[in-house]
């Protein structure tokens, strides 16, 4: 996996651009990109690395050219000079058409790419699962997107963005782990949101009252978790547990919107009567932060009170909230929600690639300009 991170360097004053039309259609020599963004930091000829989609938008284009100039020529070692691969392009479901349209341009006229395919991030996880219908739940760094999805159609008006995400839980992560006096003196400065991100990424796990299982699994765990981190032996005593409640009291990190759980349940409303138990049926986590253990099932725990408390409950409305997960004969997938738009989009180019009717060529492009993504995209 790739990081979506860019840094530009301070030692080059060639002229830049905000359009992204002009210059380089290369890995840019402005930019470090990708991991090493992240890795150069401290280096004087280096900026700082950030993402160039903010919010899932873009800022600008010249930093988001160069990252995708990266991902083709140094990800995927694809040469653009003799590109002969057709592009299948994920977008959140806010782009607008002018971002659309840019997009085209850019993959035409500077990635010479020979086709172009763009769809939306939840119908390719919904994909991933095998599913046409069904309510998506990513929750991303920064924000949590809540998508309906009605025979592959996303239903724009009832869908939810909260601002809350990964982020919000590192950082309520950290603050439990500072309480952690034994830790605090091991590690000094080292507990740090570095450190954070780790334990969240690789090691944090959630056992909270509620979770469906016998009373012993039920209760917050206590045990301590030790693992290597930087060369030495780390034993972390505090419980980590109550770092995901964030999703479902913003308030912990002074944000003012809708917990998680509700935001699902209004979005669900949103949508026409006759399509509400499918929606409550068919619920897909994903998303990064998808991959913490116990995270789908508090989940559940809170949509099951949320559903029992309901003014809108009836006699035909479901009892309980049912999650999907990618199948089991997808091996390399076992258990990394995380990925369930990148299965999905595997499969998407499959179908999508075999018949170049499917998708946006060079005639179309040609004869249409950038407006022929409106004519062949999900």
């Amino acid at each position: 996996v790739i990081p979506t991170l860019v840094a530009a360097k301070t030692d080059v004053s060639s002229p830049t651009t905000n359009n992204g039309t002009n210059g380089t259609a290369t890995a840019s020599p402005k930019y470090v990109c990708g991991a090493a963004a992240r890795r150069r930091q401290d280096q004087a000829d280096v900026g700082p690395a950030y993402c160039p989609l903010p919010e899932g938008f873009v800022a600008n284009w010249d930093d988001m050219l160069a990252f995708w100039g990266y991902l083709l020529t140094k990800g995927l070692k694809l040469s653009l000079e003799a590109m002969d691969c057709p592009v299948l392009l994920t977008t959140p479901c806010q782009w607008s058409r002018d971002e659309l349209e840019r997009t085209t341009q850019l993959f035409f006229e500077r990635f010479n790419v020979p086709g172009l395919y763009i769809v939306e991030q939840p119908l390719l996880a919904l994909y991933g699962c095998g599913m046409l219908t069904g309510l998506v739940i990513d929750i991303g760094h920064n924000f949590t997107d809540i998508v309906p999805v009605i025979d592959s159609a996303i239903q724009h008006h009832a869908l939810h963005r909260l601002p809350i995400g990964g982020a919000d839980i590192e950082t309520r992560l950290l603050h439990l782990l500072r309480q952690d006096t034994e830790l605090v003196a091991q590690l000094g400065e080292s507990l740090d949101e570095v450190f954070s991100r780790y334990v969240k990424e690789h090691h944090l796990k959630i056992s909270l009252p509620g979770l469906h299982s016998t009373n012993e699994q039920t209760q917050p765990s206590t045990e301590p978790l030790s693992f290597e981190y930087n060369g030495q032996k780390v034993t972390i005593r505090a419980s980590l547990s109550s770092c995901v409640q964030v999703l479902f009291e913003p308030s912990l990190v002074d944000k003012v919107c809708l917990d998680l759980a509700s935001a699902v349940e209004k979005s669900i409303l949103a949508c026409d009567s006759d399509k509400r138990t499918a929606l409550w049926d068919g619920l897909v986590l994903t998303g990064g932060i998808a991959r913490i253990q116990g995270l789908q099932s508090e989940l559940d725990r809170h949509l099951a009170r949320v559903l029992t408390c309901s003014e809108n409950f009836s006699e035909t409305q479901v009892r309980e909230a049912k999650f999907h997960k990618i199948p089991e004969y997808f091996t390399g997938y076992k258990d990394r929600p995380d990925l369930m738009t990148f299965l999905g989009g595997t499969i998407m180019a499959k179908l999508v690639f075999a018949d170049p009717k499917n998708y946006v060529n060079k005639v179309d492009y040609n004869e249409m300009g950038p407006v022929a993504v409106t004519t062949k995209s999900c």
